[in-house]
């Protein structure tokens, strides 16, 4: 009768010169090493080189392909997300050839920024008043994506409304500001009383994770 071996399996495994770990999953060994070289931002006339570097630090510091394409998924959602007023392509591509490393990659970003001026108008209507608005927005006021939009609505009966926003993206770090002043007067006709007038400053924020 044969002996049955009762030693316990052996943690490592070598496979074709390389040592595997059996306690490991077979996956974890299916990730790719990368580092990223190269950083290429083309397209953003009006804004700041930095402020698309910011929303690639993460990426930038991936160690494998997995974790890179992740990263940049989630810098082109926040990308996005701060240029509001800008389509953002991000593509990664192989940049062996340039330091001659197996693991080399560089990140493109491609930044469609759209026109600084637009002037728009819409109508609507509210509590049986029709009304008129013009508009008009500038883009990258500043070279870090502000934007300032000002409306001037006037209605059938007499009512007004104007209204100037500000947004600053990344004010601080992580930080999105944004600010509006307002001015309205509201009228009805159906009661003689003089016209309800309204007039405030709002400030708000908004946090990046």
């Amino acid at each position: 009768l044969g002996m049955e071996d009762q030693r316990p399996p052996p943690d490592g495994i070598t496979v074709l010169g390389h040592t595997l770990d059996r306690r490991k999953p077979l996956a974890s060994y299916l990730v790719f090493p990368c580092r990223v070289t190269a950083l290429e931002v083309k397209g953003n006339d009006r804004t700041r080189r930095e402020v698309v570097e910011r929303e690639m630090k993460a990426a930038l510091a991936a160690t494998d392909h997995h974790q890179l394409a992740v990263e940049l998924a989630h810098a082109s959602f926040r990308l996005e997300e701060s240029f509001k007023d800008a389509v953002c392509e991000v593509d990664c591509a192989d940049a062996t050839g340039g330091d001659g490393a197996d693991d080399a990659v560089k990140i493109a970003v491609h930044v469609q920024e759209k026109a600084r001026h637009t002037l728009s108008y819409s109508t609507a209507a509210k509590d049986g008043e029709g009304s008129l608005e013009v508009a008009w927005t500038v883009r990258h006021l500043l070279p870090y994506g502000e934007r300032l939009r000002t409306a001037v609505s006037m209605g059938l009966n007499g009512s007004n409304q104007f209204r100037a926003m500000f947004a600053r993206p990344h004010a601080v770090e992580g930080i999105s500001l944004s600010g509006e002043a307002f001015t309205e007067a509201h009228a009805d006709p159906s009661q003689a009383l003089p016209r309800e007038k309204r007039r405030g400053v709002v400030v708000r924020g908004a946090q990046h994770e």
